[in-house]
């Protein structure tokens, strides 16, 4: 194990988080609601494998009181041109490290300077050629999980010195490895991390998945933020905004799913037509959650259901991805392809700890990670399928539902 991906383990797990935006509305509901929520109000689909019978929110959201809820995300005063923005930004971002890709052995530099310039963003345009992103003030590097912006910076230093080897990986160095399924070389570290996958993955939970579902995430803000009166200059109250915000690190468009299938929300279309049915739950709790507080005559105890499925379903699609992604590695024989799939899997099972409601905390993501193996030069159908097997377990997963995912 590198000490980066050590690094990147340790702080996760005993950082805590900041969720304060500089991005910075509708009837109140009738009182607070509690911030957070046991995983047993949770009643995620883990504990039923059955989306048919998913949870206490699922039936909550099945009554008729919602009878007259949108089907897409399409409320007034919508806003989440921040989470837009980064959603872009993570996208050139992986462009510029998979630029050390090609068909033939040979160095193909990427700088650090300029993904840390795209990391860390300072709104002057150079950092990225993308529409509108190039003015954009927003950046990744500050809506990291507290104490990771300095590995993930380190990360892009070993990028650079990786990518101007110019030679094969092996066990112990960094390179190229060959993915016969995509005729193309990819670069990797020491361990067979494949770093473009690092990157995007890495972030999509230490940024997307944290912000939203952290101690102090946008959406564990909404119970308590005011919903009475609009924030200033602007048609939305806070408690809208932030759920929102919370939206928009799920998915880039308020016509989800017929556009913005990008990164979670990319994935939940994946998990939708099996026994998660990732798509259709998430953008029904996000709706019927909006709609709560866009309307009189709710309690609570509506809004906490709401939120409350939001975490299920969001947590069971993080989940169900890193364990569809162990089970397909099982039956992967090239090694490029094999570290390719691992590389997403790693990530997306470390992503589970920054859900501050998480049935997969620190010590099992760690448990998990071990019994897999952090050097994937090593790893065998038999590391893979303990850890599968351990990811099972903490979600309360059946065979036949993991079966179906």
């Amino acid at each position: 194990m590198t000490l980066l991906k050590h690094t990147i383990l340790v702080l996760a797990a005993l950082s805590a988080f900041n969720c304060s935006d500089d991005d910075t509305a509708g009837p109140s509901v009738e009182s607070s609601a509690t911030e957070t929520s046991s995983a047993a109000e949770t009643s995620s689909v883990a504990e039923t494998s059955s989306a048919a019978e998913t949870s206490s929110a699922a039936e909550t959201s099945s009554d008729s009181k919602f009878a007259n809820a949108p089907a897409t995300y399409s409320f007034d005063a919508v806003s989440f041109s921040g989470q837009q923005d980064r959603l872009a930004m993570l996208g050139e971002m992986k462009s510029a490290v998979e630029a050390s890709h090609g068909t033939d052995v040979a160095a193909r530099e990427v700088k650090a300077a300029d993904l840390k310039a795209m990391y860390a963003n300072d709104g002057d345009g150079a950092a990225f050629t993308g529409e509108g992103v190039g003015s954009s003030t927003k950046n990744l590097k500050g809506k990291t999980f507290t104490g990771l912006s300095d590995t993930f910076e380190a990360l892009f230093d070993e990028i650079e010195a990786s990518s101007k080897l110019g030679a094969l990986a092996t066990d112990g160095t960094a390179g190229l490895m060959l993915r016969t399924s995509k005729s193309k070389y990819i670069l990797v570290d020491s361990n067979g991390h494949e770093y473009g996958q690092t990157v995007e993955k890495g972030l999509m939970g230490a940024v997307f998945y944290a912000q939203a579902l952290s101690e102090s995430g946008y959406l564990r803000k909404v119970p308590t933020d005011d919903n009475a009166t609009k924030e200033e200059g602007e048609e939305y109250t806070t408690a809208q905004h932030h759920l929102d915000e919370g939206f928009g690190y799920f998915t880039n468009s308020v016509k989800f799913p017929a556009e913005g299938k990008a990164y979670w929300a990319k994935y939940a279309d994946k998990r939708n037509s099996g026994s998660l049915k990732s798509s259709d739950r998430i953008l029904k709790a996000f709706v019927e959650a909006r709609y709560v507080l866009s309307n009189e005559g709710f309690a609570a105890a509506d809004l906490t259901a709401t939120l409350a499925e939001i975490d299920a379903a969001w947590q069971d699609l993080v989940a169900g991805q890193a364990l569809y992604y162990l089970n397909d590695a099982k039956g992967v024989t090239d090694v490029g392809d094999l570290c390719h799939v691992l590389s997403e899997a790693y990530q997306f099972v470390t992503a589970l700890k920054f859900n501050s409601n998480s049935k997969v905390d620190s010590d099992k993501v760690n448990a998990i990670l071990d019994a897999l193996g952090h050097n994937f030069h090593k790893v065998t159908p038999t590391t893979i399928g303990a850890a599968a097997t351990l990811l099972q377990e903490a979600m309360g997963w059946d065979d036949a539902f993991v079966a179906a995912l």
